[in-house]
């Protein structure tokens, strides 16, 4: 892990606030790849987060996100859907920071082309309380039948510098992106033999045996709550069940039962039938009762650990408080599973068990090939003399003590390697021996795969450079007439636009879009409004038509070198928006093109900055302009308004 400013913290001193474990698997039959779709909703989750934050203004890690979003679902043979997502990050090694938040993804790839263990650590400052940090882990592992278990963990962290009175813990809840999981299309989840739902499940005389075999399996890990509806008051409850049952999704499963109904409340007496054991587990008209996983119907004494909740208490606490109440009692339920992953460092562990497993079949290896050495008897043909034979022993009992000593030093040398090896993997510590050696050695490979790349692309560069010189010399040559031709320099948005239409007509095409957007758009943004028209044509163009390796990381170093921030998508709560997607497609050369890339100038005011939005256009080797003016509706600015 980074030495990060937010990444600094004690793990003792988090708080856990929210804690599932459940598995994610494929509703059809055959070899079904889900694992993008698992990846691609966590990245839409954190990308909403990091865009709110956008357009608040704050520091956040959208741009590193969305910069290498590459169709990830490529990387499985059969999926379900296509999906792109940051490939660091699906890959586990994506890490960022700022101000804000802090996040980090490890993965472990043993068998196939994606990972069978993967963990990531999202940081964040809490919105409103300066000395507290929230810390979301999310575990996933490779199970059978191409299933994922899926570990979550929300914890709180704390300053140690705020000396007043206790930090308050807000009310527990379900972060959202667990209904996002529950929603995965052709997918089911489950926790344990329970199919989890953001919806309560009903109890009725047809459906009763499924719940009782539910309530009284062994293998249940989810807790099961029931709601019984009020006496006489057919369909209504003490609390508001739907919205219940959402704000534990994940961690437990709700059902409703209505008494009123005749046949239901005959199922409902055998089961809880009077003067026996399972009378004391009963849910009486109006209450509520937790089912914890171990339920015995014929133990008299088991029913006390099943919290029960009477009409007078649901009647008299709020329902926020119950909710919360439970939420806190689950999270102390969940205990990672020692081949599971939850964070990075439990990725770590894994790895590093993972080495020493096989450095422990090495040894056994080595050891069954050693013993299958063996010193051969003394052969008595042809001595025959006392001297002889003496000589033959004692050739043979050197042989003996040089195999010996042989052997000995081999068992120390290996033991203290293993041992060594163990050492250095089982330290909690970043850095080890071993992993510095191995960091060395992709240090020299990368170094020597940079100087083999770097002939290469010098030959090539070699072969082009006369054609490029000549569409050069055309270019500088219409710039300089443009020049000569120029009395002063633009003084508005749109006089900016026509100047860069001009100056660059075989890289920019200005859009009539982009014209009328920068339309009455302030003047103070003239010189930046050009600006950027320079960058995409002198910076951006190249990397897309010229060096078509840096085409995959264009974005970065088009922010390193001008300065300028650029995204090349708008966020997932945005695109599921088709009123503002329609508003980023433009007809241009006879079809559709999507102008959601756009690049963030700092003119304007804080209501309306500068955008910049484009299409690069692979067909006419042009770099569109659509719109050159105030920001675009977002699903977050709607939000807001």
């Amino acid at each position: 892990m980074a030495n990060a400013s937010l990444a600094n913290y004690t793990n003792e001193s988090r708080t856990v606030f929210y804690r599932s474990r459940f598995t994610v698997s494929p509703n059809r039959r055959g070899d079904i790849e889900i694992w993008p779709q698992i990846i691609r909703t966590i990245q839409n989750w954190l990308e909403d987060k990091e865009d709110i934050r956008d357009q608040h203004g704050q520091a956040n890690l959208f741009s590193q996100l969305s910069d290498d979003v590459t169709k990830i679902s490529e990387l499985c043979e059969t999926t379900q859907a296509e999906c792109y997502a940051s490939l660091a990050f699906a890959m586990g090694e994506f890490e960022a920071e700022c101000k804000q938040s802090f996040l980090a993804t490890k993965a472990l790839i043993d068998k196939g082309p994606y990972p069978d263990y993967w963990a990531m650590e999202y940081i964040e400052k809490d919105s409103s309380e300066w000395y507290r940090k929230w810390i979301t882990n999310i575990g996933i592992s490779a199970d059978s039948s191409n299933s994922y278990i899926v570990n979550v963990r929300v914890s709180i962290s704390d300053d140690p510098s705020f000396l007043f009175e206790t930090p308050r813990i807000p009310p527990r809840n379900t972060p959202r992106f667990i209904a996002d999981m529950l929603d995965i299309p052709d997918c089911i989840t489950r926790a344990g033999n329970i199919v989890l739902s953001s919806e309560p499940k009903i109890i009725t005389a047809a459906t009763i045996d499924a719940f009782t075999n539910s309530l009284t399996s062994d293998n249940r890990t989810i807790p099961l709550i029931v709601v019984s509806a009020i006496r006489n008051l057919p369909g209504q409850y003490p609390i508001d069940v739907k919205s219940f049952a959402r704000k534990i999704r994940g961690s437990a499963v709700v059902y409703r039962i209505d008494n009123s109904d005749y046949q239901t409340r005959n199922a409902y007496h055998r089961v809880f039938e009077p003067d026996t054991p399972a009378f004391d587990y009963r849910i009486n008209s109006g209450c509520m009762r937790v089912f914890f996983p171990g339920v015995d119907l014929n133990d008299p004494e088991g029913a006390r650990r099943h919290h029960y909740f009477t009409q007078d208490k649901l009647d008299k606490t709020d329902e926020r408080q119950i909710s919360n109440d439970i939420c806190g009692a689950l999270t102390r339920m969940y205990q990672r599973k020692q081949n599971e992953a939850l964070d990075p460092r439990s990725v770590d562990a894994l790895i590093n068990r993972l080495k020493r497993n096989e450095l422990v079949q090495r040894f056994h290896e080595l050891e069954a090939q050693h013993k299958e050495e063996r010193i051969e008897p003394v052969n008595l043909a042809g001595l025959h003399t006392e001297a002889e034979l003496k000589k033959a022993i004692k050739q043979k009992e050197d042989e003996y003590q040089e195999k010996l000593a042989s052997s000995e030093s081999f068992y120390n040398e290996y033991i203290a390697e293993l041992e060594n090896d163990i050492k250095h993997l089982s330290s909690d510590s970043d850095t080890t021996e071993l992993q510095s050696q191995i960091e060395s050695l992709i240090d020299e490979q990368q170094r020597l795969k940079s100087t083999i790349a770097a002939n290469q692309h010098a030959v090539a560069e070699l072969e082009s450079r006369a054609t490029r010189a000549e569409d050069e010399a055309v270019t500088a040559k219409q710039q300089s007439d443009l020049l000569r031709a120029t009395r002063q320099f633009p003084k508005t948005p749109c006089e900016a636009l026509e100047f860069a239409k001009q100056a660059f007509p075989n890289r920019l095409f200005i859009h009539e879009e982009a014209i009328k957007s920068a339309q009455g758009f302030t003047s103070k943004a003239t010189d930046e409004v050009f600006d950027i028209m320079r960058c995409l044509a002198v910076s951006l163009w190249p990397k897309y038509f010229e060096d078509k390796d840096s085409a995959t990381k264009a974005g970065l170093e088009f922010q390193n070198e001008t300065g300028y921030e650029v995204t090349f998508h708008e966020s997932s709560t945005t695109n599921k928006d088709n009123r503002l997607m329609r508003e980023r497609q433009l007809p241009y050369d006879g079809r559709a093109i999507d102008i959601s890339p756009h690049i963030k100038g700092r003119s304007g005011n804080r209501n309306a900055p500068l955008r910049v939005h484009f299409c690069v256009d692979r067909e006419t080797r042009l770099i569109v302009v659509g719109h050159c003016g105030a920001h675009k509706e977002t699903a977050g600015t709607k939000y807001q308004r």
